[in-house]
């Protein structure tokens, strides 16, 4: 629930599985791609898997994702997964 005023910035939520169920109901159809990182939090995916949505894994290091791969798996897409959306979350 919203704060009773319009100008914020920031909503609280009951920690991260609730905020990201939030952000994937918000942000995803069903059918949808998400990119995550290779080795993903199980509660995180338990959340978009039974929306139907799909995981487009991205390679890790250990500052976070490579950004190369994200770029190697955004540029190959039309090839790898035809007629499908890129994924937008």
């Amino acid at each position: 629930m919203p704060p009773g005023y319009e100008d914020y910035d920031i909503l609280i939520n009951n920690g991260s599985t609730d905020g990201w169920s939030k952000v994937v109901d918000l942000l995803t159809e069903p059918g949808d791609y998400i990119l995550i990182e290779e080795h993903t939090f199980p509660p995180a995916q338990a959340l978009w898997a039974p929306k139907g949505c799909k995981a487009a894994p991205i390679a890790l290091d250990a500052l976070g994702i490579i950004p190369a791969d994200l770029e190697r798996v955004l540029s190959n897409w039309s090839t790898d997964h035809p007629g499908v959306n890129q994924p937008h979350l």
